[in-house]
């Protein structure tokens, strides 16, 4: 490129980032000048890079995921939207018209192509990024999300790997009482298993060429999701998967038998006059059906969460109600989560218990006896007779994962915890996260700091910098799963390098801790191993680094 025509584009990027240097990310605004900058460099550069050898060499490498994943990015944009059963002819993938469309021939080829650059400089930039952490003794962590977008690529290419009439999510908690709904399927893991987790080992492998070491998201899930019907919104009425269910057979072998009153909504006139006061017979009369005197069921267009959701807003704009929407929607539900068994949809004999089963009428309107029964049951669903079956599916995925690279693995793993789950991730040398106010040990209501592995919040170690409310911290609401991820780092890295207090005090904490050599013993070699230092907290570590391919000074700057 001439030198005026860089610096056109150099004047417009420092435009855009006085305009985009805000408090909170605009992802949106962000996004849009990035791409009109980039499309406009790739206008002026595409023929000399589409036809280096770099580039070629990339995308050789790189052609299985990359030729579909350019597709995709141009057919979203094309269809404007990313729900592939509005895309016509291309809603069902298939080799021939991937290829097709992919082509140099192709009328879109120019579109095409240019995901493909865009694809390649980020892989340029994080791979000298990677680089230069290196020679500096840093390591770069990744993140291994635990689910893929509905309308992604992968569902697109691969929808035999994803059971898309389910969501994940996870039972209730400290936090949301009402679980959480993440909105995206599960995994098929039966049918990824026939080609040996490929598509999980190919994302590791992807992965270990940028990163030393990688977080796997709700390592939890790799036991047993927490699986809902895809009808669902909230997290409640779930059940696990894998799990061994309660069968018909066991119920009956334990004197239970109104099957309606265990897995129906229980709804009353009392409970109805509980919930709405004076307005429930207008309730009644719109979303549900009187099957006998006193007792109700929810009306065929409205017997799902999201089919409520749906009636409720059309009810609301004809009405004379004056009520939120919100309270409405969420007594509604409640009315719907009144079960104490949940069927099984794949196979109407077996039967989960709904979650805190003893807070539903459904519950507390039985006798004694069968009170009794559902507590033992529940009981055993959720804390006994999984317990083998959750470790064995464990170690069928996990090693796969761990052995498709040289990355340290390290597991979150946070929530409802089955007691196979420590002993697993001991087994497999994976790290473990800790949170004060989440301890993981039963009984604690606050972890204690002083006998967790070592920590890494570097800011709050001077005053400085924790000026910004706490409240604005909380990067991510795993309750909400339409939360909205803008939170930007308040400190340049740039003035943090400058404060030397603050370089001298993470050193002389490091070093202190025997937990690092002196940058000259690292390049000399004569840095054997982390476990000639002293360590008097975490010593299981350089096990956990050799268990899993690290060399010994990328483990040493890594913890």
């Amino acid at each position: 490129m001439s030198e005026n025509i860089q610096e056109d584009i150099k004047q417009e990027i420092r435009e855009a980032r006085v305009q985009l240097d805000k408090k909170d990310v605009d992802y949106e605004a962000a996004m849009a000048t990035k791409l009109s900058i980039a499309k406009k460099i790739f206008a002026r550069e595409k023929e000399s890079i589409l036809n280096s050898k770099s580039f070629l060499e990339f995308f050789s490498e790189n052609q299985e995921w990359l030729k579909p994943y350019a597709a995709f990015c141009f057919l979203r944009d094309f269809f404007e939207t990313s729900d592939r059963s509005q895309w016509g002819r291309f809603s069902e993938f298939s080799k021939e018209k991937l290829e097709k469309l992919v082509s140099k021939e192709s009328l879109h080829y120019e579109v095409i192509s240019f995901h493909y650059y865009i694809q390649f400089h980020l892989h340029l930039q994080l791979s000298e990024a990677a680089e230069y952490a290196r020679k500096k003794g840093v390591v770069l962590k990744g993140d291994l999300p635990i689910g893929v977008d509905r309308n992604s690529v992968d569902t697109w290419v691969y929808p035999n790997l994803f059971r898309m009439n389910t969501s994940t999510g996870a039972p209730p908690d400290y936090f949301d009482k009402n679980g959480q709904n993440w909105g995206f399927p599960t995994y098929n893991w039966e049918e990824m298993s026939k080609d040996n987790y490929g598509w999980w080992r190919a994302r590791l492998t992807q992965m270990g060429k940028y990163f030393t070491a990688y977080r796997i998201d709700h390592i939890l899930g790799f036991f047993r999701i927490w699986e809902l019907p895809d009808h669902a919104m909230t997290g409640l009425c779930g059940k696990f998967r894998p799990s061994i269910p309660i069968s018909q057979e066991e119920l009956e072998s334990e004197g239970l038998w109104d099957f309606n009153h265990l897995t129906q909504p229980y709804i009353g006139q009392e409970l109805l006059q509980e919930k709405f006061g004076a307005s429930w017979t207008i309730i009644a009369s719109t979303f549900l059906n009187e099957y006998q005197k006193g007792f109700y069921e929810f009306k065929e267009e409205c017997n799902t969460e999201k089919k409520i959701a749906s009636v409720l807003k059309s009810f609301l704009e004809t009405s004379m109600l004056v009520k939120s929407e919100e309270k409405l929607r969420r007594k509604l539900f409640d009315l719907l989560q009144n079960v104490a068994l949940i069927k099984d949809p794949e196979d109407l004999r077996k039967f989960y218990p709904r979650f805190n089963i003893e807070d539903t009428t459904s519950f507390k309107d039985l006798d004694q006896h069968s009170q009794n029964v559902l507590k033992r049951l529940y009981y055993d669903y959720y804390f006994q007779r999984q317990e083998g079956l959750w470790r064995q599916n464990a170690l069928k995925t996990l090693p796969v994962l761990l052995n498709s690279s040289n990355m340290l693995a390290c597991g979150e793993d946070l929530g409802l915890i089955p007691s196979c789950v420590h002993p697993v991730m001991q087994e497999l040398g994976l790290v473990g996260l800790r949170i004060q106010r989440m301890p993981s040990e039963p009984g604690l209501e606050f972890g204690i700091p002083s006998q967790y592995s070592y920590m890494t919040d570097l800011l709050a170690l001077k005053e400085d910098y924790t000026t910004r409310p706490a409240v604005e911290e909380t990067i991510n609401d795993p309750t909400n799963p339409k939360h909205y991820w803008r939170y930007r780092v308040h400190v340049t890295m740039e003035s943090l390098l400058d404060d030397k207090d603050l370089m001298k005090k993470i050193k002389d904490l490091v070093r202190g801790s025997g937990r690092c050599y002196p940058q000259k013993d690292l390049e000399s070699g004569q840095a054997n191993g982390v476990g000639s230092a002293k360590l008097p907290l975490g010593s299981e570590l350089p096990s956990l680094a050799q268990t899993n391919g690290i060399p010994n000074r990328e483990a040493v700057a890594l913890v």
